[in-house]
């Protein structure tokens, strides 16, 4: 067999898997709905220190299906921001929440093809931090850039550089308020789903 096509198989395999209550299992996630999707992450918002098995079930099915696109598309990654897992969830939170009545997994495949154009080509070591522990966000270089290219063709002043400073920081502020987008003023998940509304 050959490997491109055994870790295809293998990132298959993690989306069928099974989690540890028999009762929700990887493979039922992707059958639900979007709705159950968005219940699960508002009430992770509401009790954020109560554990969320079902939003831990929709998360491991979108680990799955990410991993096995990124091999059979032979991309390193095919989501733009690479840290925390959280941006992820809010991205496809804000698929879902247009979607509601839709099968999970049409929602995360219709996602993923949207931001392919913001995912990187190739190994992309160079990625941009942003901010300190918990507020730590983490995206690839080509992103940035991407985010910078579409505020200055917008008219907010910026150069396009591919690295977060002050004038990026006040740009992406300004884009959020004017448009009523939520979010810090950083490239997260909202300026994502902006980003891709435009």
């Amino acid at each position: 067999m050959k490997p491109k096509l055994y870790l295809m198989l293998f990132g298959l395999i993690v989306c069928l898997s099974t989690s540890a209550n028999a009762n929700s299992s990887v493979r039922g996630a992707g059958t639900l709905l979007c709705d159950e999707f968005i219940a699960a992450v508002k009430d992770s918002n509401q009790n954020p220190n109560k554990s969320n098995e079902k939003l831990a079930v929709f998360s491991q099915f979108i680990s799955g299906y990410v991993t096995a696109m990124n091999i059979a598309n032979n991309k390193f990654d095919e989501f733009p921001i690479r840290d925390p897992l959280g941006q992820v969830i809010t991205y496809f939170a804000l698929v879902c929440s247009q979607n509601m009545d839709k099968p999970f997994v049409l929602a995360v495949r219709a996602g993923l093809l949207a931001v392919s154009k913001y995912a990187p080509e190739k190994q992309d070591n160079q990625v941009v931090k942003i901010g300190q522990g918990v507020n730590e966000i983490v995206v690839y270089r080509s992103f940035m850039l991407a985010v910078q290219k579409f505020l200055a063709k917008g008219g907010y002043g910026i150069i396009p550089d591919g690295l977060f400073g002050p004038g990026t920081a006040k740009a992406i502020q300004a884009f959020k308020k004017q448009n009523n987008i939520a979010g810090k003023n950083v490239p997260d998940a909202f300026m994502l789903g902006a980003m891709l509304g435009n």
